[in-house]
């Protein structure tokens, strides 16, 4: 198998060293060194005053304060709002503190917006005391996320999603844990804030409802009855299986940052950046040197990555994120952090994967469409370690119906509730796309004018 050629790129390390090197320090946080154990050590941090945080009309000192904060939480929780890439030797100790209902205070739904169509809450938790009797209220965030109409799969796909992220070795998912959710607390949230929660009167109509509390009893409470998605509490209370996902310091949208690539609205313009038929020879040498091109690296993994998974719901200004390199608006509360050294990228809103069919917008299935026609690809930028990655997560283990490795390990992995929805149909299909990609990959690489470029660190 080829490997890729660091010394045609530029990087070696994979792309946030990319991002070290050619993002601007203006766009960067402040300055904050690793532990031995690979995530951010709050205690290292230096060049706090940076032009980041002077937009935000924060004082250093302050800032310095919240770090402390955060490494208080995160001492005594597990849960890291800042290290990104993720540390999965913390996933654990994060997802029980996040799904233990005992450490449950609220629920407190989440804002409609045009990018949050669907019915969303998020946990306020109990105050926590931590070392030298430090009390700290609202120690922690959380995106909740419900089945409901038309959207049955969003919190299986949060779930399994985050597992496959950790298969993939990606680490780009937060921690993102199974629980069920008393019907109870829904009701008493709906009750509390229906007339305050910011809503968007075009999904009301959409669903055929007038207001906020007959959205969540027809879509959420009357869908889950329908479909038999109650479940019982170990005390007995009806509850519904959720999602509970870790929410991150300082995430903004990619076409909003630093990274952002050139983009047209609703055409598919984008997926030319990955046609390296366009961008032979010695063209690569310019392609290289233009200051988006990290983006287009980061949309090519992405791309293999929601291939995988099935994602139908991405494209670059649909549910695209990073942390830090954005511009800090003025509703940012007195627990913000920004978010330390360069920016990079983050992976979020995953309730429309593990779908059957390949998704529609990704340019691997265009690109799919012209090799099953033994056409030359449209997509032949590759990331080399998750190509690899792949190749060994879709060899057969020997197992029923054509098992592979992927599938066996997610059924270890995942919540009984989630396997049992995605079954071994969908992890077939995603170790089927997986297979895909690699024939893609494979057909490129035949090409020599275009095979030193086709495999990115």
């Amino acid at each position: 198998m080829y490997e890729e050629d660091s010394a045609y790129w530029g990087f070696t390390g994979g792309i946030d060293s990319l991002l070290e090197g050619v993002v601007l320090q203006k766009h960067w946080g402040p300055v904050m060194r690793l532990s031995h154990e690979g995530s951010l050590d709050e205690w290292k941090v230096t060049n706090i005053s940076c032009a980041r945080l002077t937009s935000l009309g924060v004082e250093p000192h302050d800032m310095k304060n919240r770090y402390m904060r955060h490494r208080a939480v995160k001492d005594f929780t597990g849960c890291d709002m800042l290290s990104v890439p993720f540390n999965p030797r913390q996933d654990q100790r994060c997802i029980n503190f996040l799904t233990n209902t005992s450490n449950w205070k609220e629920l407190v739904p989440i804002a409609q917006t045009k990018d949050q169509r669907t019915i969303k809450f998020s946990i306020v938790f109990n105050p926590i005391w931590v070392a030298d009797g430090l009390f700290i209220e609202q120690p922690l965030e959380t995106i909740i996320k419900v089945p409901q109409r038309p959207f049955p799969l969003e919190a299986v796909g949060e779930v399994a999603t985050f597992h496959a992220d950790r298969l993939l070795l990606t680490y780009r998912v937060p921690p993102t844990g199974w629980a069920c959710l008393p019907i109870s607390m829904i009701e008493d949230s709906v009750a509390k804030y229906k007339d305050v929660v910011e809503t968007n009167e075009e999904f009301f109509r959409m669903s055929g409802v007038n207001n906020y509390n007959e959205w969540v009893k027809k879509d959420l409470f009357d869908y889950v009855r329908e479909k038999h998605y109650l479940e019982r509490s170990v005390n007995g209370d009806e509850c519904i299986g959720v999602s509970v996902q870790l929410k991150i310091a300082d995430v903004g949208h990619f076409l909003s940052s630093v990274m952002r690539i050139p983009y047209e609205p609703h055409n598919d313009s984008w997926h030319a950046f990955f046609d390296l038929n366009n961008i032979a020879g010695e063209r690569v040498i310019d392609f290289i040197r233009k200051r988006n091109y990290a983006g287009v690296l980061h949309l090519a993994t992405l791309s293999m990555f929601d291939y995988f998974v099935g994602n139908m719901d991405r494209s670059p200004n649909k549910n695209n994120f990073v942390v830090g390199g954005t511009h800090i608006g003025s509703n940012a509360n007195d627990i913000f952090m920004l978010h330390p050294n360069h920016p990079t990228f983050v992976y979020l809103d995953h309730g429309m994967t593990f779908y059957y069919r390949r998704p529609s917008r990704n340019p691997l299935t265009k690109s799919y469409g012209a090799f099953k026609r033994n056409k030359p690809g449209t997509f032949c930028l590759f990331h080399g370690p998750l190509l690899r990655r792949i190749r060994e997560l879709v060899q057969f283990t020997g197992g029923p119906m054509n098992e592979t490795v992927f599938a066996w390990r997610m059924q270890r992995r995942l919540p009984s509730h989630v396997y049992s929805t995605i079954g071994p149909e969908g992890l077939l299909r995603s170790s089927t796309r997986g297979k895909e990609i690699l024939a893609m990959a494979d057909r490129c690489l035949e090409n020599e004018h275009i095979r030193p470029y086709v495999l990115f660190p």
